[in-house]
Formats: C-alpha cells, structure tokens, sequence
C-alpha cells in the first residue's frame, strides 16, 4: 500500500476524537457548542474533499450529503435561527437531552465519518480511474425487462392507487399492519412486483440512455400515488439513482448549475406534501422557509443516536440491531406491533415502544440510523462499521458496472447505501431474494416461449477485461 494512500491527517483526528470521547465529556453548554463545530468542521472538510476528488456523483459523496441531510441540519440552522433547538426531541413525550449526551453523539458522528473516510482512502485503487470496462447490452435481459415494464405498470399503477385510497382514509393501517397488511389481492402483489423486477432486469440489460430514461420514466410515474401519502424518501431516492447512473454508467456529464432549480422544486414539493400530511400550517411560510423546514425536519438521525444514549441504552433486540436491515424481512413480521417487538431488532421500533408505548401503537416510529444501530457495540463499533461501510461503497463503485448481476441490484445497493443515515446499513436478503425469484420466474417464460434459454445465475460470475465478445446471457 503506498503511503499516499494512508490519510495520516484523518487518523491523528480521530485519536484526538477518541481522547475528547474518553476523557473531556461535561456538562457545560459552551463545550457543546465546540464540539457541534467541530462536527461540522470535519463535515464540510471531508464533503469538500471528496466533491472535488470524486466528483458530486461518487457514492461516497452522495452519502456524505444525505448524512448532512439526515443528521446535521438542526445543528447547522441553530447558528442561524435561536428557535431551532438540536437539544430536544419528541417521541410521544418531549425529550430534553444533556449536555454530556449531545457532546457524546457529536463525536460519535465525528469518530464515524473519519473511519469512513479512512477506509474510502485505503480501499481506494488507483486502477478504479483507469478500468473503464462496463458490461455490453444485453438483447435478451432488454426484451424481458420491456416486457415486464410495459405489460405489468397498469397492474403497478393500481397497487399504488389502492394504497393511495386505503392510506388516506388511515394511513395507521400501513404502520400497524405493514404493507402486508393492507387488504390487497394477491394477484395485484404478484404483477405489481414483476413490474418492479422488470425496471431492475431492464437496467442490468445496459439499455441506450434514451431507453433508459424512457423506463425510469415510467416507473416514477407509477410511484406518484406513493408520494401523495407522504413516501417521499423512495421517489427522492430514485431521482438520485437515475443521475447517479446517468453519470456513473452512461458517462454523460450533468452540470450542477443546470440541477439547482429542479432540486429546489423537489424540495418544495416534498415539503408540503410532508406537512400537509401531518395537518401543518403551510400558508405565509414562503419558498425558503419550506426549505429550511425541510432540511432541519429531515435531520433526526442525531436526536435519535442521542436519545439511544440518554434514554433508552440498554435497549437490546432478539439479535444485534445492525443486523434488521439485512434479515429482518425474512422474518416475516412488518407493520408495528407487540410479535414485532419479540421477532425483530428494529431500533426505531424498539426505541419508541420503549419510550412511550401508546405512541408506538398510535401507529408513530422514529425511523432507524446505521450510526445509531452501530453505538450498540460502542464508540469502537460505530468505527468498525463506518470502515465495512467503506469497504461496501469501494467494492460497488468500482466493480456494479463490470457485473451484470450486480447492475441488477443496482438500485436496491444504491439506496440502501446512500439511506444508511436514516436507514440500516446492509442490503435486505429479502429484496435480494424476491428479485431472483421473479427473474427467474421471467426468465424462464421468456425461453420457453423462444426458445433461447437466459442462464440468469451466471450474471454471478465476474466478467473479466477481455472477455466482452464472450460474455453468456
């Protein structure tokens, strides 16, 4: 490993961050407001860094601006506006943090985004600038994604019309019961699902751009009943995912300056949506005031990570709380209830049943955060977890577009990635699961009716440089 690609600067931070951990913690509000500086500091150090060295578009970047989305915006608008306060929360019950706790998770996020930056400066290759290898078009995964698309969106429209209605009427039937709990026709589950495997098997075909666009297209379109009862994140999160692949795999080069006004929109839009969702005042407040709602409304990652430590720190779950992202949909359990409790360690679940259980089954949950999964483990399981997250972020970056497997899970990697923040850290083997049953399932059709069977396990194999006349549908 060449020494240019040890970050001695990063790893003398995180020693100082690790004695300020051990050793200087109080109760004194001016060392708080230190060491919210500090985090920002090292935030905006390590963004800029990383915009300039990878670009806007590098997963890497694109995470560090959703932790700043999710985590950082109160703190950030508390320099700006008195009456934002990072020191409190509300789960059912208004919570009051310490001083000692939020000087506690400051460094926790500081200690957190070091590691990850450590880790993206030594797993980084140079050979990932100079490997521009993608894999080829793939006529038979195209035909069968278009099929699916085009033949099962009505079925999908439907779907997300059906739980528009349901959802409006009581959107307590999603939390109580989960999305399996909502009174939808098996068939309707099943064609809507092949719709959405369809969008993943027409990416990982490498369609031209235009086609592309076309397919994402459709797919948005069907998302909008979604977003209408307050599932913003997902459609917000494909958006990044379309120019993230718009540049990452088609290599065509977006200006920022041409983004900036339908960022705005969508901000706006999400927004109201959000707060007339939940029955708040939305007249007199202005463009820019619905912004910085936004941007410190989104931040409660940080409240959540503080609540953990003052409140509830010796919460524990059937298994370890990092783990739900990755098997807990196998369990089986969704919606929120009591059988949740006992079968899956969803810490946002568990945190606020824990708190204020009548608010829990009012059908209210605080969401979850990888960082806050992490302090489960410690200060030195929360840096352990940033370097595997690093190295996750590394090994997709440089390797999704050389594989047609891992184009096929494309979207489900990206957004668990870039949602850590808010989310768990670790791909669902649910979604994993689902999706090559279906493709199988469509795979399988589509050689029986032409006669040219698609060996859709093969896409595992890792395609080698050289091999682009040889590659096996």
């Amino acid at each position: 490993m060449k020494r240019r690609n040890i970050p001695i600067i990063q790893l003398f931070a995180i020693v100082v961050v690790l004695f300020q951990y051990l050793i200087t913690l109080n109760n004194d509000a001016g060392y708080t407001t230190v060491l919210t500086v500090e985090l920002l500091i090292i935030y905006g150090v390590l963004l800029a860094k990383s915009i300039k060295g990878r670009g806007w578009f590098d997963l890497y970047t694109l995470l560090l601006i959703m932790m700043g989305l999710f985590s950082y915006g109160e703190i950030a608008f508390s320099f700006i506006d008195s009456s934002v306060n990072y020191r409190v929360a509300s789960i059912g019950i208004e919570l009051d943090f310490k001083e000692i706790t939020v000087q506690k998770a400051c460094l926790i996020y500081c200690a957190y985004m070091l590691a990850l930056d450590i880790g993206i400066s030594v797993f980084q290759k140079e050979d990932r600038y100079y490997n521009h290898y993608h894999v080829p078009f793939n006529i038979d995964a195209y035909k069968v994604g278009m099929w699916l698309l085009f033949v099962f969106a009505a079925f999908a429209f439907y779907r997300a019309f059906m739980q528009y209605r349901m959802l409006s009427a009581n959107r307590l039937l999603l939390f109580k019961g989960g999305s399996q709990g909502l009174d939808l026709p098996m068939y309707i589950r099943i064609t809507s699902t092949f719709f959405l495997i369809g969008y993943y098997i027409f990416t990982a075909s490498k369609p031209p751009l235009k086609q592309f666009l076309i397919a994402t297209a459709v797919y948005i379109l069907v998302q909008i009943p979604d977003l209408m009862v307050g599932n913003r994140m997902s459609l917000g999160v494909l958006l990044v995912y379309l120019v993230w692949m718009m540049v990452s795999v088609y290599e065509y080069k977006v200006k920022m300056s041409r983004l900036l006004l339908p960022v705005i929109v969508v901000v706006l839009i999400f927004q109201y949506i959000g707060m007339s969702r939940v029955e708040m005042e939305t007249t007199g407040i202005g463009s820019v005031g619905l912004i910085i709602r936004f941007l410190t409304m989104q931040a409660t990652s940080f409240g959540l990570l503080c609540t953990f430590i003052q409140y509830t720190p010796n919460l524990s779950g059937p298994y370890p709380f990092v783990f739900d992202s990755l098997i807990g949909g196998l369990t089986g359990y969704t919606g929120q209830s009591e059988e949740l409790m006992l079968h899956r360690a969803n810490i946002g679940h568990q945190l606020v049943y824990e708190i204020s259980p009548d608010y829990y089954f009012a059908g209210q949950s605080s969401g979850t955060s990888c960082v806050t999964e992490l302090y489960e483990f410690g200060i030195f399981g929360v840096i352990i977890g940033a370097i595997v997250l690093a190295y996750m972020i590394y090994f997709i970056q440089k390797n999704f577009n050389k594989n047609r497997m891992l184009l096929l899970f494309s979207y489900i990697i990206f957004s668990t990635i870039v949602t850590s923040p808010r989310a768990g850290m670790f791909v669902p083997l649910y979604q994993i699961i689902r999706t090559l049953g279906f493709a199988w399932v469509a795979f399988a059709v589509y050689g029986l009716f032409t006669g040219h069977a698609v060996h859709l396990f093969g896409w595992f194999k890792n395609i080698k440089i050289g091999e682009y006349n040889n590659e096996k549908s």
